[in-house]
């Protein structure tokens, strides 16, 4: 990109998000609980990490069609790969 442009890529630490294992608040907040998900699907302690991936998992289950499967193949792409 010309005219002298620079970007700079905005980096988010996993410690920067929080870790969402209520399934009310990953409802009432799906990005939040997805986000949470990819961040901190794997945790050292298992157990964190499957209450962290259920709680976005019953938030993703109320989108529409199209958006719940993007939702998650972008959560099961994020986990998966570390």
């Amino acid at each position: 990109m010309g005219g002298g442009n620079r970007f700079v890529p905005l980096v988010l630490r996993p410690s920067a998000v929080p870790e969402v294992t209520d399934e009310a608040q990953a409802q009432a907040d799906p990005e939040l609980a997805v986000l949470s998900a990819m961040a901190h699907g794997q945790h050292a302690d298992a157990c964190r990490s499957a209450q962290i991936a259920l709680a976005a998992g019953s938030a993703v289950r109320n989108l529409e069609i199209g958006e719940r499967l993007l939702t998650a193949q972008t959560m099961d792409k994020a986990i998966g790969s570390r």
